[in-house]
């Protein structure tokens, strides 16, 4: 993992400062280096803040432990664990969806999830802990929003 770009070096936010706490109870630092980018298993992936990033959502992620977060800000600090980059967003809560193809017939798509359009408060996790980033769309038609694993080329089989 690589954070990309100048560090910005500030006073780390409130809202921030609460979301690192989920990943230690005690924040030493009071300035830290806020990006915008990072590469993360080869992939470069935005935050939210990344104002060059309009056309396309790529800080919409999964995590390790198979949830999804959409990205606000990474932040290098060290919470007594060594110097480390933490990404700051939110979850995406899961809800249950059903696509319809009929009234008889329930379409399943293991490769979506439909996510409360509701945002959870901000919260820290390790960035090494971003798997993959996603496709999020949001329809005004929809009460929920969705995530889309990406398919890349290389894994279509012929």
């Amino acid at each position: 993992m690589t954070v990309l770009g100048q560090p910005i070096y500030r006073n780390l936010k409130r809202s921030d400062y609460v979301a690192l706490h989920s990943m230690s109870p005690v924040v030493h630092q009071t300035v830290v280096a806020y990006y915008h980018r990072a590469i993360i298993r080869g992939e470069i992936v935005h935050s939210l803040t990344y104002c060059r990033s309009l056309k396309r959502n790529s800080y919409t992620v999964r995590l390790a432990d198979g949830r999804q977060f959409q990205i606000v800000t990474f932040v290098v600090t060290d919470l007594g664990f060594g110097k480390q980059c933490y990404a700051i967003g939110r979850y995406l809560c899961s809800v249950p969806y059903e696509f319809c193809v009929s009234k008889k017939m329930a379409l399943k798509l293991t490769h979506a999830v439909a996510v409360s359009k509701t945002p959870s408060a901000l919260i820290a996790v390790d960035a090494r802990d971003i798997v993959k980033k996603c496709i999020f769309v949001s329809l005004s038609c929809c009460n929920v929003n969705f995530v889309f694993d990406q398919i890349h080329s290389l894994e279509y089989t012929m």
